[in-house]
């Protein structure tokens, strides 16, 4: 099955089976705010119109870039060409989930906040201008990197620290210092190495953090992933909006998972 049929059957059994976008029938108090307070939070995503027009520009970018993929598609795309305005269009996250996670910095104020896939740097953008707080964004691809750290220059988001790095010796190597982390996985589009991420931090990060995985129904790899963190762990609340996945990790987390229209 390809994987865009297979994204469009999980897709239907997402709208069919969800809980109510305004939050009804949710009975835990933390996921309900997060809806409430979050998911419906219409006004903060005025702040964000810049980040649309920003997506526009590069959309018109008729430079090319040389790709050096470390991530699930690196046999079909090594070496391969790509005009940066088509990068802009496919390979972003969509906004409205950029948006969200704009929103969630907002709310949750975390310590640390962490980017996996810069990309051209779109939603590191929402992140900074979410923030006064650092934001650290790390992309294995080095042609790609340059073209964020150009991006980031001209939009003056001061606040950003990019790496070219891969995924793995980042995390080895990043000290944590028990402060609370929000962390964006949306660089490898591979189940076990989605797996192997989430393991690595969750050893290290405080209650309080939060995971989100992009892309969590991109492929059967990757749901099949996704389906092994959901399943029920003291501290953690794991809730699916289907484009991305949440990973809440506090003691009043009763390990319970929530499938929320979005």
């Amino acid at each position: 099955m390809s994987n865009t049929l297979f994204t469009a059957k999980e897709w239907l059994k997402y709208f069919l089976f969800s809980h109510h976008s305004k939050g009804h029938g949710i009975h835990s108090p933390w996921v309900f705010r997060f809806v409430k307070s979050v998911l419906n939070d219409k006004k903060s995503e005025r702040h964000f119109f810049e980040n649309q027009l920003k997506q526009k520009q590069l959309k018109k970018n008729t430079g090319y870039v040389i790709l050096q993929d470390l991530g699930a598609s690196s046999s079909i795309n090594n070496g391969k060409t790509k005009r940066i305005g088509e990068l802009a269009l496919s390979v972003t996250t969509p906004f409205k989930y950029r948006c969200l996670l704009g929103k969630m910095v907002q709310f949750y104020n975390p310590d640390v906040i962490i980017e996996f896939g810069t990309s051209l740097g779109l939603t590191t953008n929402i992140l900074a201008e979410s923030t006064k707080k650092v934001i650290t964004t790390v992309e294995g691809c080095q042609n790609i990197h340059k073209i964020a750290l150009e991006n980031f220059l001209q939009w003056n988001n001061q606040n950003v620290v990019a790496k070219h790095s891969d995924f793995d010796s980042f995390i080895q190597n990043f000290e944590f210092q028990n402060r609370t982390c929000f962390i964006y996985i949306d660089g490898n589009h591979s189940g076990n190495a989605t797996l192997r991420y989430v393991e690595q931090f969750w050893k290290k990060i405080p209650d309080g953090s939060i995971i989100v995985i992009g892309d969590i129904f991109w492929s059967r790899d990757m749901a099949n992933a996704w389906r092994q963190l959901t399943v029920p762990q003291d501290k953690k609340y794991t809730i699916d909006l289907f484009h991305v996945g949440i990973l809440f990790k506090h003691t009043s987390c009763m390990g319970q998972h929530y499938r929320i229209r979005y």
